[in-house]
């Protein structure tokens, strides 16, 4: 069983042939070849430093539809380092941002009418 961040190469003499495929659902080819290159590049890393700047690179000209795009291909892996540097990123990135762009950026409508919203926001106002 392979140990989180190992690398594991398969080659023409190992016991799966290249007809096998692995199941990944909701895990596009695109992603998947970040998360590899992401392991690769920090399996040649021997600091803790080199490791965190090597993160930084990898993480910082991503925007947040690509962090969307990698956060449960990580998740699903169980590659705890790196979905933890991207759920920080999707934060620091949604701080400060106004409740439309959160809509727009994640799909959410806004399901309430204007009603709604103002006995939500002022529920004194009204004698039900």
């Amino acid at each position: 069983m392979a140990k989180e961040n190992e690398i594991i190469n398969l080659d023409e003499s190992s016991e799966i042939s290249k007809s096998t495929s692995i199941a990944i659902e909701d895990i596009d080819s695109e992603t998947l070849a970040e998360v590899t290159t992401y392991l690769k590049t920090r399996a040649g890393k021997s600091s803790n430093e080199e490791k965190e700047k090597s993160d930084q690179e990898f993480i910082s000209d991503k925007d947040i539809h690509d962090l969307l795009q990698l956060l449960p291909a990580v998740a699903y892996l169980k590659i705890t380092g790196l979905r933890e540097i991207v759920e920080q990123k999707i934060a620091d990135t949604m701080a400060g941002k106004s409740v439309a762009w959160i809509r727009e950026v994640f799909g959410l409508t806004n399901d309430l009418d204007v009603e709604d919203a103002a006995r939500q926001m002022n529920p004194w106002a009204f004698n039900d």
